[in-house]
């Protein structure tokens, strides 16, 4: 059912064939109610697959799956990491095995709508508040990626400025430097600074 209703670019399709299964595997728990247990991999400089977590299985409550940037992910409690947690389907090693255990149930207020808006590419790390200047042109990608709920200020002529809280993950940092300084960090300055860093690095 899943394989008629889901296309997949060949780069993914051909480094893991199991994803159809894999993903209807997931479903089913979600649907269910149930956790599901799985290995997870990483390619090595060889490229060949090696097995996080020690080669110890994860347990996770899958609550959803989503697609985000250029990728399926499933999103649910880690018993591991003991929060909410992101892992990519096409890196899973195995279809997962669904557990008879229940889900841990949901967080009143999780949305998985907010959760993707404050990690980029779901890349989860620490949250923060910070402060945007935009050029006027780059409102409409603000709103693409922060939807309507973003409260801008009008600064000058040709800027305006607004606040949102993020995921600070090298992601976050990439999406404001591919704008070729349309966008630009200005608070918090600890934000800044780990930004500068990592630019120091990548030059």
């Amino acid at each position: 059912m899943l394989k008629r209703n889901i296309s997949l670019a060949d780069r993914v399709k051909a480094g893991n064939e199991q994803i159809y299964y894999i993903m209807d595997a997931l479903n089913e728990a979600i649907n269910t109610g149930k956790k599901v247990r799985f290995l997870y991999f990483e390619f090595t400089a060889g490229k060949r697959k090696k097995l996080k977590n020690d080669g110890e299985p994860y347990i996770l409550s899958p609550y959803t799956l989503t697609w985000n940037g250029d990728n399926y992910y499933v999103v649910g409690w880690s018993d591991k990491h003991e929060k909410i947690a992101t892992f990519r389907v096409d890196r899973f090693y195995q279809v997962p095995e669904i557990l008879p255990d229940d889900a841990i149930p949901k967080p009143k207020k999780f949305s998985i709508g907010e959760f993707a808006e404050k990690a980029f590419q779901l890349f989860d790390s620490e949250h923060a508040n910070v402060e945007l200047l935009c050029e006027n042109s780059m409102m409409s990608t603000v709103l693409d990626h922060f939807g309507s709920k973003v409260k801008p200020k009008q600064i000058d002529k040709d800027h305006f400025a607004f606040s949102v809280e993020v995921s600070v993950s090298p992601t976050f940092f990439a999406w404001v430097f591919e704008f070729g300084g349309k966008i630009k960090i200005v608070n918090p300055q600890s934000v800044i600074d780990e930004y500068y860093e990592l630019l120091k690095k990548s030059l």
